[in-house]
Parts: structure tokens; C-alpha cells; sequence
């Protein structure tokens, strides 16, 4: 992907004139040099990155629209980080016939030799002043080779993967002599160990005078085995042949991304610039993803798919711009609801169903998937002798319940051929003892649809002895009358929730889903925080309120030292802040309904103030600060699984400063 960033420029004036739109493309470049995919959604996310960018005039510290991931790796927009792997492109260590520090040559034929002359900074062409170092080559070959100057020993180059793009970028041009035939190349190589695997090579055409210019090569990686990036330049040596020749190189520059950036001095080691201005130690502070099981979400064409282990989940479920999907961890109980064992042929339900038709016979029509969700036809037909016809897709005995815990059944359903269909039908609950007996409890009826949609039903368990629940879906009669219609019936489940959580598929047994645990710490997300006043932004789609569960938060891990925005009892949204285990701040919302909300919390020592679409919701003028180290997405400092937000987060950002209440309104304006 090419960039408009003007990298041209010299480093002093670019900065002030690059543009919100160049920060995201410089944060997606980062990314899919990173082997990470983009979430392509006609760049609606970018959008709206850029949209809080530009909201106010202060830049968060920290940006992230949740759109670009790999597994484990959830990536923001701010701050854009650049690092240079090469170790010493400042030439240190040069001197005579000894090449920098940490640099390399590769085995030279007889009869041709290079020196190591001056070294010293000079203007390039496109005003950068770059260290460099002159070679210089000479003899006659006595046999046939390739002359190859190393920027680092193959102990220093950089850890690398299958899948991430690096350029190698370097200044060059021929103070003396010519090498234009063979051309001189700059290639980056694929290394396994200290052995090269593969490589791509740019030729550079340095004829004697030319400008001190710069030159680049790009590679994505794609070998098995690779362990290492690194970068050289060389050329061929063909035997019988005399050299004579000077080429002055400059601040080479190894980094993982698809274009050279602006050039970042290193001497020691590798160095990572934190939004083109400070030098840091490490890498991107990205969001660590931790989720070992596969999960499911909707994805741009509608369709529920699986997302393997660690995936962050953009989801698109009811919206036409996608957002995080943070849930805590679930089991759906009800087995086969992928409909194992069901056979048109024979007739046969899934493996488990049972059925209760009262005066009905039923017929499997088809077997298939729709919007990727599998499913089942039934036809139902005949003379009903009762007022309700059952479909119960599991046992009685399978799924373990307790008296006091809350419970939601889901299913998807329509109707797809209804001569006479029923009245309407609805989700219910048998709870009891195994193999005593049950009570019936269902949600209310619903009017048949021909469109395929989820319904859901939750219930707090009330049986003092209660031991197992079953699910069941209900279909209303009417005794001695004649019925004949088809329903679909795609993945059923029962969960203890209070309510449906994304699908979970089932074959032979019960299959658990692990929580979307997001985070990022360490001493570069320290730096992001404000430690003693600062700014926290969220905008997050509520759809399935839960007490208690949070949205985002600064912490130091526990709950001793943290800021954190949380949904509280009453569809309310609270602001708890908390020092040294004392309860500093707590700011309660009026009462909320679901939908989209942006959310703000300003803090310094005695002022905080909490921001909700644009309106002042509270404030606190005697309060302290704690120290954070840490951010946390939809989740609770001090548990992997409790409290987790079950919703979507469309975007959150960090501030290092208080921002104005004028500030906060204009950036939670809906």
C-alpha cells in the first residue's frame, strides 16, 4: 500500500505538515507489515479514527478504531511507530580498513579487495544530512564471487516471520571509479538461522559524481523456516575482472513496513520513534488478545463465521460500520446444534432432539446452512389432539443446572412453507430434577416469520432442588384442528447468561467459548497514560446490558488503582476511580437504553468530570490520581473472565491531558 506522506520532506518540517488521514495510513502500513489483516469496510473505520483526531485539537495519546489484527493482536492507530532493526547505521566503529560496528562482509575472491576509508554526515539529495562511510574497491578477480557489505552480523539481524513486509532503505552514490556494470544492489534477505533463504533486490545504478541519493528494496516474507530479517548491498564478481572503484553509503534503515520512512539514527541497537518526534525502547505498544478458543462473529456479508483462537472480532451484526465484539466466556449445552445425525432419507432428527407433537407427524425436509448457520427444515402436519406441539433440541438429562442461576435459551427460526401454519411459537424452559419432575416456563409467543431471526428467552432458576434444564420450542394449536407447515430451526443454545451471547456450534458434546481478554501494558503504555491528569474516551454499543461489566479502564492490574468506565445496576454508565484501594470517584449516569454512546472521563488531582453525549453527567473536585500502567477493552483489571463488557466497542482513546469540559462535549457529541 503506497503512502502520500511526503516523506521527502526533511524530518523538521514534515511532522507539522502531515495530516490526520497519513497517522492512520502510517498505522495500517505498520500493521500489514506486521502480517496483520485490515477489516475492509469502505473505509468507514479510518474515518473515524480520523474523526476523533480532529474532533479537538489536543492528539490522543493513544488511538484505537478497532479495524486492523492478527491472532493475539489487536492494533491502534495511535501512536504511529516507526523502528529501525538496523543496530548501526551511524557508522560507529568505522575506521581504516574496519567496517562499523556490528557491520559484516561476506567472503571475498582472491585478488579483489575493499577498504573502509572516510567516514563522516553529508547532505542528500533530498535534504537529509545522513551519516556515512566510503569503500572502496579494487583489483583484479581471480575468481568469480559476490562482494557483499552486511548492515548487521548474522547474530544481529532482526527476528522475523513468514508473512511481515521489510524494507531496507540506504543513501549511495560513486565518489570515484564507476559500478554500473554489474550494478551494485541493495537486497533484503530472508535468513533461517545464519543461513540465507530468499531475498529482494533493488539495482542501483551509481555512476562516478551522482547525487548522494536513496534507494530501497521491499520483501514480504514467504519462506518456511525464517527466523531473521537482513539487509546487505553487493554486487557480482566475475573472474578476470578489475575493479577500481568508491561508493560512499549512508544510514542504512531495516523496518518493518512496506515503504522507507524517515530516517531514524541508531548506534547501538535498534530504535523505535514514538510519533516521528521521541526515541523509546520496544516495539508498538499493540493490544494483547488472549481468547484460546475459536468464537464466531458476522462479518461484512452477513454471514456467522468462525474466528480462530486469539482473533479479535470485528463484528458487523446490525450495523454498517463493524465494531470489537468484547463477551465473556460461555458454554452452549444443547448438543449437535451443528445437526448431527440428521438425515432426509431416514427421517431422522439430530442426534438428542426429541419431540412432543400431540397429533402431528413430522418430516426432515432439508439440511443446510443459511447466513452460515446451520440448520434443519421440519415439516409439521397433521391433526393436533392438544394445544401445543414440542421440538425439544436436547434431553432432558444433559445440561446441569442449580437453583439461583440465570439461564437464556436462543434459537433461530422462520417459517418457510405455512398452508396452516400455527398461531405462533415460542422459546421455554423445563426445569427439574433428573429424572423427576419438571416445570415449564416459556417467554412470550411470537407471530411466525418467514424471515430468519434469533429469538431469545432468560430465566432465573427458582426450583429449590433443581437440577437440569431443557430447552424447548413451542408451537400453539389448537386441538382437533388441521396443521401443515415447515420451520427452520438453526442453532439452538442454552447458556447460563442473562443473555444470548454470540453462537457457539456443538457436534457431539457441550463447547465452551474462552473470554475476549484485550489489554496492552508496559513501560510504552505507561507513557501513554496520563499519570497525573489525563483523558479517557469510549464509544461503545450497548446491546445486551450487564450489570458491573466494564468498558474500558487504566489500572496498575488490580482494582486498588484504577479509572475505569463500567455499566452500572439501573442501565446506568459510572465512572469509579479508586486510589490505593480507597474509593475516589463515583459518578452514576441517569437512567440509559441501548444504543450507541459516546463516553468521557477527564481526571486531574480534584477535578474529574464524566461526559456522555455531549452533556455534562457529573463531576468531582475532591479526588486523587492513581497511578496506571495499563488499559484494558471491555474487560476487568483483575480477572480473565468476570465482568467483561458482553458488547461491541466501536473506539476508545487516550488523552495525557485533561481535556476542557468545552472539549469533552464537543468529543462525546453524538
Amino acid at each position: 500500500m503506497a503512502l502520500g506522506l511526503g516523506y521527502g520532506l526533511p524530518f523538521s518540517v514534515k511532522r507539522p505538515v502531515q495530516g490526520f488521514s497519513e497517522d492512520v495510513a502510517l498505522s495500517v502500513n505498520n500493521a500489514l507489515a506486521d502480517a496483520a489483516q485490515r477489516e475492509e469496510a469502505g473505509n468507514c473505520l479510518a474515518a473515524r479514527a480520523i474523526d476523533i483526531m480532529q474532533t479537538v485539537q489536543t492528539q490522543p495519546s493513544l488511538l484505537i478504531v478497532p479495524q486492523l489484527y492478527k491472532a493475539g493482536v489487536l492494533y491502534d492507530q495511535l501512536p504511529t511507530t516507526r523502528t529501525n532493526f538496523i543496530p548501526n547505521n551511524s557508522m560507529a566503529g568505522a575506521t581504516g580498513s574496519v567496517l562499523p560496528t556490528t557491520w559484516a562482509s561476506g567472503s571475498i575472491p582472491a585478488g579483489f579487495t575493499f577498504s573502509v576509508g572516510a567516514s563522516g554526515q553529508a547532505t542528500a539529495n533530498d535534504g537529509t544530512v545522513v551519516n556515512y562511510v566510503d569503500v572502496s574497491v579494487s583489483g583484479t578477480a581471480t575468481a568469480s564471487g559476490t562482494f557483499n557489505l552486511f548492515f548487521s552480523a548474522a547474530t544481529g539481524a532482526v527476528t522475523a516471520t513468514t508473512g511481515q513486509t521489510f524494507t531496507l532503505s540506504a543513501y549511495a552514490t560513486c565518489i570515484s571509479g564507476d559500478i554500473t556494470t554489474p550494478a551494485m544492489v541493495l537486497q533484503v534477505q530472508e535468513v533461517s538461522g545464519s543461513t540465507f533463504q530468499a531475498g529482494t533486490s533493488t539495482n542501483i545504478a551509481l555512476a562516478s559524481g551522482a547525487a548522494l541519493q536513496r534507494v530501497s528494496a521491499v520483501r514480504t516474507f514467504n519462506q518456511s523456516g525464517v527466523t531473521a530479517a537482513r539487509g546487505r548491498i553487493g554486487h557480482p564478481i566475475v573472474s578476470g575482472t578489475t575493479y577500481n572503484y568508491t561508493i560512499r553509503i549512508g544510514s542504512p534503515q531495516l523496518e518493518r513496513l512496506s515503504v522507507p520512512t524517515p530516517m531514524i539514527a541508531t548506534s547501538t541497537g535498534a530504535v523505535t520513534r514514538l510519533n516521528e518526534s521521541t526515541d523509546v525502547v520496544g516495539l508498538p505498544p499493540e493490544f494483547s488478545v488472549s481468547r484460546n478458543t475459536t468464537a464466531t462473529r458476522v462479518n461484512s456479508s452477513g454471514l456467522i463465521e468462525s474466528v480462530a483462537s486469539g482473533v479479535p472480532r470485528i463484528d458487523w451484526l446490525g450495523q454498517s460500520c463493524p465494531a470489537l465484539l468484547v463477551e465473556p466466556s460461555g458454554s452452549n449445552g444443547i448438543r449437535n446444534n451443528s445437526m448431527v445425525g440428521a438425515n432426509v432419507s431416514t427421517n431422522a432428527l439430530p442426534t438428542n432432539w426429541l419431540t412432543t407433537l400431540n397429533g402431528l407427524s413430522h418430516q426432515i425436509i432439508a439440511i443446510g446452512t443459511e447466513s452460515g448457520i446451520d440448520y434443519i427444515d421440519i415439516k409439521l402436519s397433521g391433526t393436533a389432539n392438544n394445544t401445543v406441539a414440542t421440538i425439544a433440541p436436547e434431553s432432558s438429562t444433559q445440561i446441569v443446572a442449580a437453583s439461583g442461576q440465570t439461564w437464556t435459551n436462543s434459537v433461530y427460526i422462520k417459517i418457510i412453507s405455512q398452508p396452516s401454519p400455527p398461531s405462533s411459537y415460542s422459546l421455554a424452559f423445563r426445569e427439574g430434577t433428573s429424572g423427576g419432575s419438571f416445570v415449564n416456563s416459556g417467554s412470550s409467543a411470537i407471530t411466525p416469520t418467514t424471515t430468519l431471526q434469533r429469538l431469545s428467552a432468560t430465566r432465573t432458576l427458582t426450583g429449590a432442588t433443581t437440577e437440569r434444564v431443557q430447552p424447548q420450542i413451542n408451537f400453539a394449536l389448537v386441538s382437533g384442528s388441521t396443521y401443515d407447515f415447515t420451520v427452520r430451526i438453526g442453532w439452538p443454545q442454552m447458556e447460563q447468561s442473562s443473555v444470548a451471547t454470540s453462537p457457539i456450534p456443538t457436534t457431539s458434546g457441550a463447547v465452551s467459548r474462552a473470554a475476549d481478554v484485550i489489554s496492552a501494558s508496559g513501560a510504552l503504555v505507561s507513557g501513554l497514560i496520563g499519570q497525573t491528569e489525563g483523558t479517557i474516551y469510549v464509544e461503545v454499543d450497548v446491546r445486551n446490558f450487564e450489570a458491573n461489566a466494564r468498558i474500558i479502564g487504566i489500572s496498575d492490574g488490580t482494582a486498588s488503582n484504577r479509572i475505569t468506565l463500567l455499566l452500572a445496576s439501573g442501565s446506568r454508565f459510572r465512572l469509579v476511580a479508586t486510589v490505593s484501594a480507597s474509593g475516589q470517584v463515583s459518578i452514576d449516569s441517569s437512567a440509559q437504553v441501548s444504543g450507541v454512546y459516546k463516553v468521557a472521563a477527564a481526571y486531574k488531582e480534584n477535578d474529574y468530570a464524566f461526559y456522555l453525549n455531549g452533556s455534562q453527567i457529573g463531576t468531582d473536585t475532591s479526588a486523587l490520581v492513581p497511578a496506571c500502567t495499563s488499559v484494558f477493552l471491555g474487560k476487568v483489571e483483575t480477572s480473565a473472565s468476570t465482568n467483561l463488557l458482553n458488547d461491541r466497542i466501536r473506539a476508545a482513546a487516550l488523552y495525557t491531558t485533561r481535556l476542557s469540559n468545552d472539549q469533552l462535549a464537543e468529543l462525546t457529541r453524538l
